[in-house]
């Protein structure tokens, strides 16, 4: 294979993890280096004033979206023909419209998904990529890693600056909006044989196929009960804290 260069979008890489290793030296490097990017964005909003605040997290929501745009316009005028499956119908996709849409016009429901759903998705996403058949040094690594530290940093901004109070009653109303989403991703998985959101089968290279390993008995889709099941862990450890707050506080009022 002759060496790609910094643009190069191959589907031919010889196989997964041949780029770079999870968890090798140059992902951990990077998760430190995008700790510190979030540490110092969540401190500076922190001790900003509000109209500061509102323009440095618009402007931090929109840059995922600049990101995106340029993955686009690159992969039309390099890749041919274009591959569907970087359509951007992916659940961090989602997040960074509701991130940016957060930032100019917040409202409880944008709020809650970006906590209990938006934080960690995008954290999984780094922690166990999918894009680690590209070489390190190559535009797609890159932009995937700055991608999803400004996703994940939006709600830690806004929990470290509380502007972002965690309510569990909101996630009725999250669990219809998310399963609208995948009914959609399922529609366009059977119409043009992508795999978005993992719906289809497990991404090599994350922890769904850890997950594909202990619910393979229940067929080839017995890891999304997996999902699922991490899924409520999830929102159990996110949101146990705050009913324990609150009952707390509720306690000491009455006392």
């Amino acid at each position: 294979m002759q060496p790609a260069s910094f643009w190069t979008f191959n589907e031919d890489y010889d196989a997964y993890g041949t780029g770079f290793a999870t968890f090798g030296k140059e992902h951990l490097i990077t998760l430190g280096c995008i700790a510190a990017v979030c540490a110092i964005a969540c401190v500076f909003y922190r001790r900003s004033s509000t109209p500061v605040r509102k323009v440095f997290l618009r402007v931090w929501t929109i840059v995922p979206l600049v990101i995106e745009c340029v993955t686009h316009v690159t992969l039309i005028f390099t890749v041919h023909p274009y591959p569907v499956h970087e359509l951007p119908f992916q659940i961090c996709n989602l997040f960074m419209v509701v991130g940016a849409f957060h930032a100019f016009k917040p409202t409880k429901l944008t709020g809650e998904l970006l906590y209990s759903l938006g934080l960690v998705s995008p954290l999984l996403s780094l922690l166990t990529p999918d894009w680690t058949r590209f070489p390190f040094f190559s535009y797609w690594v890159f932009q995937d890693f700055m991608y999803h530290c400004f996703l994940v940093a939006t709600p830690l901004m806004l929990l470290f600056g509380k502007d972002l109070r965690p309510n569990f009653k909101n996630l009725g109303k999250v669990t219809i909006f998310i399963l609208g989403f995948f009914a959609i991703d399922v529609i366009l998985n059977s119409i043009l044989g992508t795999n978005f959101v993992f719906l289809s089968y497990p991404a090599k290279g994350t922890f769904l196929e850890v997950l594909d390993s202990w619910f393979r008995f229940l067929g080839k889709r017995g890891y999304l009960l997996g999902m699922l099941l991490v899924d409520l862990t999830v929102w159990t450890a996110l949101y146990l804290p705050w009913i324990l707050i609150d009952l707390w506080k509720k306690k000491k009022v009455a006392q």
